[in-house]
């Protein structure tokens, strides 16, 4: 028994010290409506955005700065303005 209680709190441990350095990850699913808008900001070692729009009028942005980014918009309608900034 105390070794199983050993076992999960090392497993616990580890999962919580590696999710602090695994970075961001945000992803935005709009659909339908006349005026779809996103703005997303990351600050980490390795970011990830994702951006699905469907509607009329679909906006985004997104702002990375860490050493792994990565990005991506999907936009479906009449009028689509996507900016996508990355720094190291």
């Amino acid at each position: 028994m105390k070794l199983r209680l050993g076992l999960v709190t090392f497993v616990a441990a580890t999962t919580l010290s590696f999710a602090a350095f695994a970075g961001n990850t945000a992803i935005v699913i709009q659909q339908g409506g006349e005026h779809n808008s996103s703005s997303i900001t990351q600050d980490g070692h390795h970011n990830t955005a994702m951006v699905w729009q469907d509607g009329y009028s679909n906006h985004s942005y997104i702002n990375q700065d860490g050493h792994h980014n990565l990005a991506g918009v999907y936009q479906n309608g009449e009028y689509n303005h996507s900016k996508i900034v990355q720094s190291p």
